[in-house]
């Protein structure tokens, strides 16, 4: 049976549990299905037309295990939510009451991979009707590219690249160690090994004597480093550590450009020395150029620009700065002295240009995307071939892109839980930081009874500052209290994915089901908890209580949900016309309205219609509908990405891991609990009971793949 076939204008993909229904005007409505829901389906298809028993459909789905017939019936449910022809559920999935079920419409096989058209669904209906007649054609072209294929294959066997099949560990301290890389003489990797959230040294280890040597003076947060060609110094962003509070009102709390003499750090320690700093925008990518300046991208107002940095002069010059692109990446290509830079114009169409060292269009090339890929999200390389292709990975698969803009799978790699790949300079072997970081869904009560800490009761159980709820080793965070409900919903991925999840009491369950590679951002609940509302891919998903997915068809790039306020409205984040916006949206008629345009954490409404924003540099803000204006007690208050709203009550906790509460009606600020430094976020409050992210461990190794 095909896994990928037409009933109707329903397109079925079952290796990607995926239904599109093709709507008028060309209009395509994605649902995910849980994978037993499709294998119903599958089975139904295979046998079209045949009415086929319950039990024969339970035994065929489900073997080897004890399912009631209920479970069958929830699948034929959620299927006929999607399977819909004016308005009647039960035209394509039959009862036939006391025998079973039947697939009343026939089933066309799909040519492609993709969804098509309703029009061009008709033709390939036409086109079945006709494969006889071509058998014999396309049986000669088979044969053809058969023998071509097998012809290339032995050609190039001798000159295959060899798959990256065997992991070793080179690193094996209690800390959590990343952003590893060798020196381009291949005698040292060099590694970031951390003592908190993201307070660490930068370390080395030499390759012949495996001796680990510290770079760094002092501990700092330290952002991934590059090498210059020579091997001689690093660069790479700093900022004062997370615990150190800002010093004046109006500091911002974004990257300065470093260097560290390489060569003299591996005789002692060095204090690193600073090149440039944020006051003219932000800044990402630092690169040395061969002339002692450095490149970097260069933002401001959420528009980002390739610029340089003489270390000799105050300001920085801009090499490449288009009006019509975005730019997300660069790097520069020594030997050409050219840079190879990556952007997104307005229509979310990715670019790869070359820019000379003066900031001229050599090349520019349109990335043409694979159709898993969704092109909100952007590309980031790790390593260059040095023929004109770079590396880049999404999860565990490494792709490739060319010169000429595409992009070929390079190889999926056979571990899980590795992360920013380095190559090494010869390319025969990457490195990985690999490990996870152990989050639980934690309950923090407002009204303790008890303040103890939780002791482990028997070997291997770990110790925490509040109580877990739904325990595992995985990454567990963003639990959200069901509105008017007993269930919790949060984000884990203890199934190899980051998932949404539903927990009651000690039951839990997987109720998403997105594509290996997703990007959940977050989600909540309805007002009434009847649905949840998911930011995946910078686009939005409705996800029913029984699992069915409806991916909602808007233009809008949604980088986060903030709050679902009303049956209709959603406070989201957007970004449009090059910038992030707090946007509200209407989920019948799509429009979204902007309502602040400026960077923020995150945002939420109160109930007399006042918008709370946390904005980039660690400032709160109450806004009406005439004025904005700062909420001064709260000066850096916040050390969280989030905090939590409950009537006229803000909570979040701070860099002394201090939990606090804000009362915006008597300004009135209370310290609650004061050994909150392991919760990474608040998610949720009821009834006096928050729930928060707690941070169990973190630890990382640094391992070699070849």
């Amino acid at each position: 049976m095909p896994t990928k076939f037409f009933i109707g204008q329903f397109y079925v993909d079952i290796q990607r549990n995926l239904i599109i229904v093709q709507q008028e005007g060309g209009i395509q409505e994605e649902h995910i299905l849980p994978p037993k829901t499709i294998a119903v389906l599958q089975l139904l298809a295979k046998q079209q037309g045949e009415v086929l028993k319950t039990d024969y459909i339970i035994d065929q789905v489900w073997p080897d295990t004890i399912v009631s017939p209920n479970s069958l019936q929830r699948c034929i449910t959620q299927l006929r939510k999607v399977l819909v022809i004016s308005g009647d559920n039960q035209a394509i999935i039959k009862t036939h009451t006391k025998k079973g079920y039947c697939l009343e419409l026939p089933v066309n096989i799909a040519e492609d991979h993709f969804a098509l058209s309703p029009k061009q669904a008709t033709i390939n209906s036409q086109k079945n009707n006709k494969i006889i007649s071509q058998k014999s054609l396309r049986i000669s072209a088979l044969a053809l590219l058969i023998m071509l294929a097998l012809v290339a294959f032995i050609k190039n066997i001798e000159q295959r690249t060899p798959a990256f099949s065997t992991i070793k560990q080179l690193t094996h301290s209690d800390y959590k160690e990343q952003f590893p890389s060798y020196a381009p003489n291949s005698q040292y990797l060099v590694f970031h090994r951390y003592d908190g959230r993201c307070n660490n040294n930068i370390w080395a280890i030499d390759n012949a004597t495996k001796e680990e040597i510290q770079l760094t003076k002092s501990t700092d947060f330290y952002g991934p480093h590059r090498f210059s060609s020579d091997g001689k110094k690093l660069i790479f962003l700093a900022k004062n550590a997370c615990t150190q509070p800002q010093k004046e009102e109006n500091q911002k709390q974004c990257w300065k450009v470093m260097s560290l003499d390489f060569d003299a750090a591996l005789s002692s320690p060095q204090a690193p020395i600073e090149l440039a700093n944020c006051r003219q925008g932000k800044l990402n990518y630092p690169t040395w150029l061969d002339n002692g300046s450095i490149a970097i991208l260069r933002g401001k107002n959420e528009t980002w620009r390739l610029a340089k940095y003489m270390l000799n002069a105050a300001n920085s010059v801009d090499i490449y700065n288009p009006n019509n692109k975005q730019l997300y990446y660069f790097d520069y290509l020594a030997a050409q002295q050219q840079f190879v830079v990556l952007s997104k114009d307005k229509s979310n169409q990715h670019w790869r240009e070359i820019i000379s060292i003066t900031g001229d269009i050599i090349n520019s090339t349109r990335i043409s995307l694979p159709q898993s890929f969704n092109a909100h999200n952007n590309i980031r390389p790790f390593a260059y071939d040095g023929k004109g292709s770079h590396f880049f990975a999404t999860g565990k698969n490494i792709y490739t892109l060319h010169d000429d803009g595409s992009i070929n799978h390079f190889q999926q790699l056979p571990f899980i839980n590795t992360h920013q790949y380095a190559l090494s300079p010869d390319g025969t072997t990457l490195l990985a930081s690999r490990g996870r970081l152990d989050n639980d869904v934690a309950q923090v009560s407002l009204t303790p009874t008890n303040t103890d800490t939780v002791q482990p009761s028997q070997i291997n159980q770990v110790t925490t500052d509040f109580p877990s709820l739904f325990r595992s080793t995985a990454q567990e965070h963003s639990g959200k209290y069901q509105p008017l409900g007993e269930q919790i919903a949060f984000v884990s991925d203890r199934s190899g994915q980051a998932q949404i999840w539903l927990g009651q009491k000690n039951r839990v369950k997987q109720l998403t089901f997105f594509p290996i590679d997703s990007q959940l951002s977050n989600f909540q609940w309805h007002p009434e908890g009847v649905q949840l509302i998911v930011a995946n891919n910078r686009q939005l998903w409705l996800i029913d209580l029984d699992g069915t997915a409806s991916k909602l068809n808007y233009p809008h790039s949604v980088t986060k949900v903030y709050q679902w306020i009303t049956d209709d409205e959603v406070l989201v984040s957007s970004f449009n016309n090059d910038k992030n916006h707090v946007s509200l949206l209407s989920l019948n008629s799509g429009k979204l309205t902007n309502l602040f345009s400026e960077p923020v954490r995150w945002a939420q409404y109160t109930l007399n219609g006042n918008l709370i924003l946390l904005d980039d540099n660690n400032k709160f803000w109450q806004k009406d509908d005439l004025v904005k204006k700062q909420l001064t007690t709260l000066k850096n208050q916040s050390a969280r990405k989030e905090f939590l709203l409950e009537k006229q009550n803000i909570y979040s906790v701070n860099k002394h891991g201090h939990l606090w509460r804000y009362r915006l009606d008597n300004y009135e600020f209370s310290v609650i609990n004061q050994k909150a430094s392991y919760l990474s976020a608040l998610t949720d409050i009821k009834n006096y009971q928050i729930l928060a992210t707690q941070v169990v461990t973190d630890k990382k190794d640094i391992v070699e793949i070849y």
